[in-house]
């Protein structure tokens, strides 16, 4: 059994696809923005797991706030 193609479904299948996968533009504040909340993020993890490992002293805390 053959599906019969719909040339109008496949045509709005592929445009949502390609606005679902099109890769969005970032400002150049944006991605400086993107950058430091990944600096941070990073920053913190480090913190965090020196915090888990028993080495806390008060600056670590203080930082981590």
């Amino acid at each position: 059994m053959d599906a019969i193609p719909d040339k109008k479904a496949e045509k709005q299948f592929r445009e949502m696809l390609a606005a679902l996968t099109a890769m969005p533009a970032w400002s150049e504040k944006q991605q400086l923005e993107l950058e430091m909340a990944r600096e941070i993020s990073v920053e913190m993890l480090r913190i965090a797991e020196s915090m888990h490992d028993g080495s806390t002293d008060i600056e670590t805390c203080l930082t981590m706030l």
